[in-house]
């Protein structure tokens, strides 16, 4: 799991329930230690940290999973890629890299899972009223008026992942959207599921 954090947003007892052996990762030692024990699985059988990893290094190895999933950490990787001045298709290549982590995390056969937040209530001001049965329309809104997170429209994504040539997925999924809140504003966010070519 890259990007674990505070695991605020993640059942790590149900998770643990149904793999046996869980690896939470993110450059934040402290933050994934405390998330671990504010949900009281620190002595779990089968978990494992790696704290203070830096994901966009390429000496950083893990051992392939079979289920590799990125939560809500490609905007954070991109927000810190724009703060270095990279712009446009430069940050894409941000975007690429992440999902070409994720397919080489995987065993043959093994199934990626990117989480991301598309767009928040900052500039998608129906979001915090929408209801449940109106995300998907308005997430599909946002994207045709161009109004997403750099590098997060889920199509484009999708896409990505069917064409690179170090991916080729064979499979890919896009689940219907939610919403996440986080203090007083209010993300709009997609999960891509896929399957690389074997």
């Amino acid at each position: 799991m890259l990007g674990a954090g505070n695991s605020n947003d993640l059942d790590l007892p149900r998770i643990l329930d149904t793999y046996a052996e869980v690896h939470l990762v993110d450059i934040d030692e402290q933050a994934l230690a405390e998330g671990v024990a504010r949900q009281q699985v620190e002595s779990a059988t089968g978990l494992v940290l790696h704290g203070g990893v830096d994901v966009t290094d390429p000496a950083w190895q893990i051992d392939p999973a079979d289920v590799a999933v990125s939560s809500a950490l490609l905007t954070q990787l991109i927000d810190t890629a724009e703060q270095t001045g990279q712009t446009g298709t430069q940050l894409l290549t941000v975007r690429d890299a992440h999902l070409r982590l994720i397919a080489r995390l995987l065993t043959p056969k093994g199934s990626g899972l990117l989480i991301t937040d598309v767009v928040s209530s900052d500039t998608c001001t129906r979001l915090p009223a929408a209801g449940h049965h109106e995300l998907a329309a308005l997430m599909i809104d946002s994207i045709n008026a161009g109004d997403f997170f750099t590098g997060t429209n889920p199509v484009a994504i999708r896409q990505r992942l069917m064409t690179d040539p170090q991916i080729r997925a064979h499979q890919v999924a896009l689940s219907m959207p939610w919403r996440w809140q986080l203090a007083s504003r209010s993300f709009l966010v997609c999960a891509v599921a896929f399957e690389p070519h074997v």
